[in-house]
């Protein structure tokens, strides 16, 4: 399922094979061999994937259709587990994350 996903990524972000490879310190030819199905990332390699994208691992495995935790917390709020208070503090840690991978890239 990977495969299907990352190139759909890649491609919704208007990226070359060469540009996504680039962007992660890896080779063009480990970007077209995991498109094709031919090789699968290790853990790190997934990671990195999902953390450039700003999916779940999940996601890319085929695992879950949501592609971002903060949906996940959404879709589960609608059934009214979380106050809005729990909501707000599971919000601005997402948004303490993001911020903290952007300074990374």
């Amino acid at each position: 399922m990977i495969e299907n996903r990352l190139k759909q990524l890649r491609k919704e972000n208007s990226l070359t094979q060469k540009e996504l490879a680039d962007k992660l310190n890896i080779s063009k030819g480990s970007i077209a061999m995991y498109e094709t199905g031919k090789r699968s990332p290790d853990n790190d390699i997934l990671s990195s994937i999902a953390d450039f994208f700003d999916v779940s691992t999940d996601y890319l495995l085929g695992r879950s259709n949501i592609r971002r935790y903060s949906e996940e917390i959404l879709a589960f709020n609608t059934t009214e587990h979380l106050t809005d208070a729990d909501l707000k503090l599971v919000k601005d840690l997402i948004e303490t994350l993001k911020s903290k991978n952007l300074q990374k890239k």
